[in-house]
Formats: structure tokens, C-alpha cells, sequence
């Protein structure tokens, strides 16, 4: 659209429509025609197109709010302004809802409001646009990661069921460097299979197409079994796992799944990107704070950057360059841990160490102790 419009006005009256037209023909040289109904203001959005229209409300046969309808259906970009002598904040709330981009009074007190009208109207319904082209793109994104995980999925199961009967059958005739390439194979296409089921839920998450099936639960109770289980098979670094839970329970109503899922992943990525250190120190402490239940999980070992922090919780972003970084994964862990939180009621941010280790710092709202086990695992996750 450029600086100039083409611009329909339409209204019973001669001399809105005179008046109309002259004040917005001086503006960025717009093209301007008038309609007496609206009528004859779809007969002429029929023969050319507008890039804005103006309409009276109250109109014989068709009225305003029916035109803007009609003019929609055919072109959805364009911007309509109601024009109305019954001003009324239901009317103006009313319209808005239509899809009107904006709503003005009659009589015209101020000619010198109509051309600020039409640059604000202009802008509200660009903005509209790109908010609709935004969410178009967010559901293909979420159609399409959907789509590649199903396909793949049964193709990764088929190649691990196969190559594990083939270990089952003919493995006393293969040889130790056959079978050791059989396994490798095996644990690679298991780490794809990881992938592809992290991708599937992301997927749900992002769309809201995962059920949370919560439960009442203790906190304290449940972080002391997540860490008893983290890290068990790793070998470098040399992991030392510290637990300072607060005083009493700390109850909740979560998806115990997907909670722990959350918080597995902040352990797991504090290990991969600590590779490489001897010796690495998680810690996970609970605080009760108001109503909320707050938690942390530290790391001692290599800081976020600060470049690094701003997408820390975006989707495939993962810190340090695709190019040159050593730790593998889609960089979906963060990211799906955040929503999980917050579809908890909850949310994940990272803690400012002065430079020293890594802090992530957790809330999820807690429940009445005085609340029986069936009352508080009816709490609905919205």
C-alpha cells in the first residue's frame, strides 16, 4: 500500500460525503470516491478495488456494519471506518468487534482529526495483517514438525527392530566388529528416535495439543527421586549432586511426567555443555515463597554468555555457534521446559551468577494444604 490511498466513502448524506472527500484528498494525494448507500458502495467495490473504506452506520438497505461484512469477504486487508451520529460506547465496542479498524463521531467538529484517523486506521489494520500472516506461519511451523516426526518415526522403530533381529538370529555367525557396528547403530538411531519424539512433543506443547494429567504431589519428595536417577550412566564430568529442600512439603498439583521431563533437562544440558570439565556440582534447593513453590538448580560450570541470554528460551537455539559448537540436540530442551512451566501456572527464567556457573530459577503456584488429594488434582491447567 503507498502513500497514496484509494479511499470509498460512503454515507446518506451530501454533505458528510463532500466533506469527506475534500479533506481527504488533500492528504498524500489519495483517490477518493463516494457512495450515497450501501448499495451502491458494493456495486462499486464490485467494479474496483479500495484500500479504505468509510461508512456511515445507519444506512437504508445496507447498512454499515453489513457492508464492512461484504467488503471483507472479498478483499480482508481492507480498512473500515465507521462513521455514526449515535455515538455510544457500546456502538464504538461493537463495531471494533466487527472488524472495524476505528470509529468516528458525526457531525465532523475537527476536519483536522480525519486525516490522523486515517493514518492510525491504516496502521492498526497493518498490524492486524502481520499478526494474522505471524499466526499462519506459527501453525504451518507446528503443522510441519508434527508432520517430519510422524513420518520418521515409524522408519527409525522399523531400523531398530531389524537390526535388533538380526543380532537375535545370525549373532553367534557375526563377528565382534559386526556386532559392535549393529550396536553403535542400534544406540545412534534410538538418539534420532529421542529426537524425533522431542520434536512430536514440542509440537503438542506449542499447539496445545498435549493433556496435562495432573496430580497432587510433593515437591521435595519428587526433586529427591529425580536426583537419586540424574546422571546415572555418565562418566565425564565426575557429577557431585547437592539437595537443599526447605522446611515441610511443598504441595502441588502437576503433571508429574512432564515436570520431571522439565527439570531432567536442565540437569542433562548442564552435563553435555560440561563435557569436558572433570568435575561438575548441581545443586537443587526449594524455597516456599507466599503461595508460590520456588526452586533452583545451579551448575558450577561454564556461564551463559551474555549475547547468549536474550534466546536462551527460543526454539533450535542452542548457546555458542552451530558451527563450531561440541554438544549435540535441537536446542528444544529450554524452550519446551518454559512452556511446561507455564502452562503449570508457573515460569522458568535464568538467575544472574556474576559470571559463575549456570542459575535457573523456577515457580509453580501452590496448592491448599487443607484441600483434599481429589480437590487438588481437579486443578485444570489452562
Amino acid at each position: 500500500m503507498s502513500d497514496a490511498l484509494r479511499i470509498l466513502v460512503v454515507d446518506d448524506e451530501e454533505v458528510i460525503r463532500k466533506l469527506m472527500r475534500d479533506i481527504l484528498e488533500l492528504v498524500d494525494g489519495n483517490y477518493v470516491k463516494t457512495a450515497e448507500d450501501g448499495s451502491r458502495a458494493l456495486e462499486m467495490l464490485e467494479q474496483e478495488e479500495f484500500d479504505v473504506v468509510f461508512t456511515d452506520l445507519v444506512m437504508p438497505n445496507v447498512g454499515g456494519l453489513e457492508l464492512m461484512k461484504r467488503a471483507k469477504e472479498r478483499d480482508s486487508n481492507i480498512v473500515v471506518v465507521i462513521m455514526t451520529g449515535y455515538a455510544t460506547l457500546e456502538a464504538a465496542v461493537d463495531t471494533l468487534k466487527a472488524g472495524a479498524a476505528d470509529f468516528m463521531t458525526k457531525p465532523i467538529l475537527d476536519i483536522n482529526q480525519v486525516p490522523l484517523l486515517l493514518k492510525k486506521a491504516v496502521r492498526v489494520q497493518r498490524m492486524q495483517t502481520e499478526m494474522a500472516a505471524l499466526r499462519q506461519i506459527n501453525r504451518m511451523h507446528e503443522e510441519f514438525l508434527a508432520l517430519i516426526s510422524h513420518e520418521l518415526r515409524t522408519p527409525l522403530t522399523s531400523i531398530i527392530g531389524n537390526l535388533e533381529a538380526v543380532t537375535s538370529i545370525y549373532g553367534e555367525e557375526l563377528s565382534g566388529d559386526a556386532l559392535e557396528f549393529i550396536n553403535l547403530t542400534v544406540e545412534a538411531t534410538a538418539s534420532m528416535g529421542n529426537v524425533v519424539e522431542s520434536l512430536l512433543l514440542a509440537a503438542d506443547l506449542q499447539s496445545r495439543r498435549y493433556e496435562f494429567q495432573c496430580q497432587a504431589t510433593d515437591l521435595n519428595g519428587l526433586f529427591s527421586h529425580i536426583l537419586d536417577i540424574a546422571c546415572g550412566d555418565v562418566k565425564q564430568p565426575k557429577v557431585t549432586k547437592v539437595f537443599h529442600p526447605c522446611e515441610g512439603e511443598l504441595p502441588v498439583s502437576i503433571d508429574i511426567s512432564m515436570i520431571e521431563k522439565a527439570v531432567m533437562n536442565i540437569i542433562d544440558n548442564a552435563v553435555k555443555f560440561n563435557a569436558s570439565a572433570e568435575e561438575l556440582s548441581i545443586t537443587l534447593e526449594t524455597r516456599r515463597e507466599g503461595d508460590k513453590a520456588v526452586f533452583y538448580i545451579r551448575n558450577d560450570g561454564e556461564p551463559i554468555s551474555e549475547n547468549d541470554k536474550p534466546a536462551l528460551f527460543a526454539q533450535f537455539h542452542q548457546a555458542g555457534h552451530y558451527m563450531t559448537r561440541k554438544v549435540g540436540g535441537m536446542g528444544l530442551g529450554l524452550p519446551m521446559a518454559r512452556i511446561v512451566m507455564q502452562r503449570h501456572g508457573g515460569n522458568i527464567e535464568v538467575e544472574d551468577t556474576g559470571g559463575e556457573g549456570v542459575s535457573f530459577v523456577f515457580t509453580l503456584p501452590l496448592v491448599d494444604e487443607k484441600q483434599s488429594v481429589g480437590e487438588k488434582d481437579k486443578l485444570l491447567i489452562n
